[in-house]
């Protein structure tokens, strides 16, 4: 299996990278952290979505033939099975982790981006942001894998909705007063609230 801790190979000269350009804007040290901190969340919320990625050519066809699982496209299905049919821990785990797994995005867009301060531009975003790891996932196992290795869930897009529209409510009311710098130039202007 491939870790996603490997995506930290990235990351690392990413926040290296926004350390040496905001020390040279001289930006505040809560634009650093912020900026640090979604670095930090991107990069697990890509490993938890994608990986492990299994390698073995063994396992994958064991995988296959053993064909478990499936892909979800009626809405509330997967869920009222959960609630229905609970296993101990199973439904909270999986219906709080994905309200949470794009919580942290809709709190850090709004602070980080300042045309994501309008709603409709945010969830619009959001939205596209969840149903491309959806997809992703499904391209992963039809494409790649041949297998359900992670499933299409419109539920989980539900959920994962859901968790980023209260990250986004969270941001704007308990953070009104951050006024981050971006230390990256967007068309050669430095954006601020």
């Amino acid at each position: 299996m491939y870790q996603g801790s490997s995506l930290y190979v990235f990351a690392i000269p990413a926040i290296g990278y926004v350390i040496w350009r905001s020390a040279r804007r001289r930006s505040p040290l809560m634009d650093v952290l912020l900026w640090v901190a979604f670095i930090i969340y991107v990069t697990e919320l890509i490993s938890h979505a994608f990986f492990p990625l299994p390698v073995d050519s063994a396992y994958i066809a064991l995988e296959r033939a053993n064909a478990y699982g499936g892909h979800n496209l009626m809405p509330f299905r997967t869920i009222s099975a959960m609630l229905e049919h609970p296993v101990p821990g199973v439904a909270a785990i999986q219906i709080v982790g994905n309200l949470l797994l794009f919580l942290p995005l809709g709190y850090f867009l709004p602070l980080l981006f300042q045309r994501f301060m309008d709603f409709r531009r945010a969830m619009e975003t959001l939205l596209a942001f969840v149903l491309a790891v959806e997809v992703a996932q499904y391209l992963l196992s039809s494409l790649v894998y041949r297998y359900t290795y992670k499933s299409f869930d419109v539920d989980d897009i539900l959920l994962n909705t859901a968790g980023a529209l209260i990250g986004y409510g969270l941001g704007r009311l308990f953070a009104p007063g951050i006024h981050v710098t971006l230390p990256i130039p967007q068309d050669g202007r430095v954006e601020s609230r």
